[in-house]
């Protein structure tokens, strides 16, 4: 049961890390940003000590594609900062 939660944690942090670079690529830009916060709150990825440099590195593409408010709320929302 373990490894099935392991695995299942892998494939979120897999799809999180495509959702960031379609970010990046100006892919979906607002269907990838709705899906990836959708995917952390499903899951509780925020809470997850594996997962921070993730999150860390969503907000830092919001910001450096011009949204540092967006970057800066969901910092604060998942204590990243």
């Amino acid at each position: 049961m373990n490894q099935s939660f392991k695995d299942e944690d892998t494939g979120s942090r897999e799809e999180l890390q495509k959702l960031i670079e379609n970010i990046e690529n100006n892919v979906d830009l607002y269907e990838s940003v709705e899906k990836f916060v959708k995917v952390v709150e499903k899951n509780n990825l925020h809470q997850q000590e594996t997962c921070a440099s993730l999150l860390l590195s969503f907000c830092d593409v919001l910001r450096e594609k011009g949204y540092p408010v967006v970057s800066e709320t969901f910092a604060e929302k998942w204590h990243i900062k």
